[in-house]
């Protein structure tokens, strides 16, 4: 990826709300994963669905990772409340729903639910990955 891209996507996440240099590094691994998945399936279409599926789960996890994340270190810095507990529970309860709901419906078009799997399973390891690394690098 070029740098100045890179530059330009760390500074729009950096004003979204995503000041941690880890954070960023995590949503920017998760952002081009689901570029690559996206171009991949869009050319692959003709041959299988397999690959746009599998977009469909890194874009969910991209989704749920996003607001989840900004939630959290918002109000980790901001204290802890029972309005902030409130409002977890039903975040937490909203995307699972949607991520049931995402692949209830690729199940029912006739898709492959594995494939929504694979995706989101893909930037899970992928994140995890990057966020390891970037603690154990601020830490030396």
């Amino acid at each position: 990826m070029g740098t100045s891209l890179k530059k330009r996507i760390e500074t729009y996440l950096y004003h979204k709300g995503f000041t941690d240099p880890v954070l960023r590094g995590v949503m920017l691994v998760q952002l081009v994963i689901c570029a690559f998945l996206l171009v991949a399936g869009a050319v692959a279409f003709w041959f299988t669905g397999f690959v746009l599926q599998a977009f469909i789960g890194a874009a969910l996890m991209t989704f749920n990772f996003w607001f989840l994340s900004l939630f959290i270190f918002r109000h980790f810095y901001g204290g802890y409340s029972r309005d902030f507990l409130a409002g977890q529970l039903l975040r937490f309860i909203g995307r699972f729903a949607l991520t049931g709901a995402v692949l209830v419906a690729v199940a029912i078009l006739g898709g492959s639910p594995v494939a929504v799997c694979a995706g989101i399973v893909c930037c899970v390891a992928a994140s995890g990955a990057v966020a390891l690394l970037g603690m154990r690098n601020s830490r030396a």
